[in-house]
């Protein structure tokens, strides 16, 4: 299947992720990546020779080809166990090769199997790209807009997109109300004022090289937070809806470093 989409910085970052991902031995198995891309310019003509997209020759668009055309969105009231663990497995495959993934609208396809495939890597980051002197450009402002991200990935986009030099109570209360809406109504706001209370002072560079230590932990957080907000019920059938929640309402620091075993145990062994 091929899809046209306007050229921008989140498209060309699953292209770069994708790239990465079929590195991965059997990356089929766990996701749907962009096969191959190509650049067009604004009157939507391919350009062949990538060295021609200088100042006069723009590249507008692209299209992004993808191994199957009959990939559907994953309903995970089916085979709810094998595939919540799954997605989690698959996770952790992607932080074994310094990938940190977000959760996106779409970001759950399978292709005829009866599995899901973790789709859609535009919000996720590689990690040893991640730096202080480009933290803008990858904690893009359409980031604030995501409903998966944890308050850390927050916190980040929110300094660093509104030029604020230090925290403040204003910029505590600031965040804390555009963070804790209606749609996060899972997310404790005294433990997200907590934490960002810690700052209090702190320079935003000193903020943001705190949090980054915690890039490994944000793939399982909007993991968590995807199945306690989508699917509570089966999380509690399964009697993991309380390991979940700890796990997004925890400080970044405290963060169970084991929660995928610990789901498999609940789900599996217990």
């Amino acid at each position: 299947m091929t899809i046209l989409v306007e050229n921008t910085f989140t498209v060309n970052n699953h292209i770069a992720i994708s790239n990465k991902i079929k590195r991965i031995s059997l990356y089929s198995l766990y996701f749907f990546p962009v096969i191959e891309s190509k650049n067009l310019d604004e009157n939507y003509n391919i350009i062949n020779d990538t060295s021609d997209i200088t100042g006069t020759t723009r590249c507008g668009h692209k299209l992004l080809c993808f191994a199957s055309n009959d990939y559907m969105r994953f309903d995970f009231n089916y085979h709810f166990t094998k595939s919540l663990y799954r997605v989690f497995m698959a996770s952790s495959i992607l932080i074994k090769n310094k990938i940190s993934y977000l959760v996106n609208n779409d970001s759950f396809v399978y292709d005829g199997q009866s599995y899901p495939l973790l789709h859609n890597f535009s919000n996720s980051f590689y990690i040893p790209a991640l730096k202080l002197g480009n933290i803008r450009s990858y904690f893009h402002r359409t980031l604030l807009d995501s409903l998966y991200i944890p308050i850390d990935v927050y916190v980040i986009a929110y300094l660093t997109n509104n030029g604020i030099v230090d925290m403040t109570e204003s910029v505590i209360a600031d965040i804390s109300e555009s963070y804790c809406t209606i749609d996060r109504e899972k997310i404790d706001r005294n433990s997200v004022l907590s934490m960002l209370a810690y700052f209090l002072n702190y320079k935003t560079t000193q903020i943001v090289a705190y949090l980054l230590q915690f890039k490994h932990t944000w793939s399982c957080w909007s993991l968590s937070f995807y199945f306690i907000k989508e699917y509570p019920i089966l999380l509690e059938k399964h009697s993991i809806y309380e390991l979940l929640y700890h796990y997004i309402n925890c400080t970044p620091k405290e963060r169970n470093s084991s929660i995928i075993e610990d789901i498999h145990s609940a789900l599996f062994i217990c």
